[in-house]
């Protein structure tokens, strides 16, 4: 299976917030978390997250949880087509993470048309490379 280096899953999360209609708030976990922090050599095989939230600009969504997995995936898809990368994104249903760890999270510095990304490392000094990844 592919693994997709830092400068592909930026390219392909830039194409995700561009064919977003709605707004989002996301977690960035593990080894796309790596290669955006720390530039990692290996890559990863997808993108994983924790949380996906939809959100509004008065912070309560307007759009429930299944509307907002349909939009995310098609968005998801058209970055697909848009950057010929094929990395799949998705919440992961069990992970184990360390105490106080959303106390730790930092935001992405660089403005974004619909993300909000967050993740457990300071990856977000490398957002100019990265993007906004669902929102």
């Amino acid at each position: 299976m592919k693994h997709f280096k830092r400068a592909e899953i930026a390219t392909f999360l830039r194409a995700v917030d561009r064919h977003l209609s709605h707004g989002f708030d996301l977690v960035i976990i593990g080894g796309a978390a790596a290669a955006l922090s720390f530039g990692t050599e290996s890559g990863t095989m997808d993108i994983d997250l924790t949380a996906v939230s939809p959100r509004s600009d008065g912070g309560v969504s307007d759009i429930d949880a299944a509307a907002g997995a349909a939009l995310i995936k098609e968005a998801c898809k058209s970055a697909r087509v848009e950057t010929g990368l094929d990395i799949p994104m998705g919440e992961v249903g069990i992970w184990d993470a360390p105490y106080e760890f959303e106390g730790r999270f930092h935001e992405a510095d660089e403005p974004r048309r619909r993300t909000r990304a967050r993740g457990p490392f300071s990856i977000f000094g490398a957002w100019n490379s990265f993007a906004g990844a669902y929102s």
